[in-house]
């Protein structure tokens, strides 16, 4: 699945200090479906240690998964478009930050969740060398139509 930009981004920043859940408390939080349960267990757990930067990010995953779960794609034939209006499909947010800040974790977290059958996991640094790919042979044509 892809998702158009949101104008929304989100820089994460490394973690410098970080700090871990009390587990003595008698109090569990109701884990919630998608990446901020599945990021909440993974505190409650001590897999990971909490940081409120990542949490931050995580709300907003949460609100593009919350989209992606309920989009139905329209359908491809010509009547099931007039009837069905113009549907937009979901947009995506853009996460950026420094090495280490936890971004690709969000990000496999994000991707695990989802339900949806179509769905393409490209790192950053792979979906930019295909981009550079395609535009470099778009260029060659052009500049063989030119000559």
């Amino acid at each position: 699945m892809i998702f158009r930009l949101k104008r929304i981004i989100f820089k994460l920043k490394p973690c410098v200090s970080r700090f871990s859940i009390n587990f003595n408390s008698t109090f569990a939080p109701k884990v919630s479906s998608g990446p901020v349960g599945v990021l909440t267990n993974k505190y409650q757990i001590g897999e990971l240690s909490r940081d409120e930067i990542q949490i931050s990010a995580c709300k907003l995953l949460q609100n593009v998964y919350d989209e992606v779960e309920k989009y139905n794609a329209p359908k491809k034939n010509f009547i099931s478009k007039i009837i069905s209006g113009n549907s937009e499909a979901p947009r995506g947010l853009y996460i950026y930050g420094a090495v280490g800040a936890g971004k690709t974790m969000l990000m496999d977290l994000f991707y695990n969740c989802c339900t949806t059958n179509k769905k393409a996991r490209v790192h950053f640094n792979e979906f930019m060398v295909e981009v550079h790919k395609k535009i470099h042979i778009v260029k060659n044509k052009f500049s063989e139509q030119v000559r």
